[in-house]
């Protein structure tokens, strides 16, 4: 049996439309797809190890001052 949650929702969250963002960033799971956007750098882009030690640092010199 399937249940349908629809009549719960208010009248405003029924008549919703998507979001162009949301849609937009579907498009990002295409492994073909190259994104320019710049506040979704490619994850292998990072430089992991150098990274690695500067967090290293920040949290035993300024942890407190780094998660205040």
């Amino acid at each position: 049996m399937k249940m349908t949650c629809e009549p719960l929702f208010s009248q405003s969250s029924r008549t919703m439309r998507a979001s162009e963002i949301r849609e937009l960033l579907k498009l990002l799971d295409n492994p073909e797809m190259i994104s320019f956007a710049g506040g979704l750098p490619n994850p292998a882009a990072f430089p992991i190890e150098p990274l690695k030690s500067v967090v290293a640092h920040v949290m035993a010199e300024h942890a407190r001052e780094a998660l205040d």
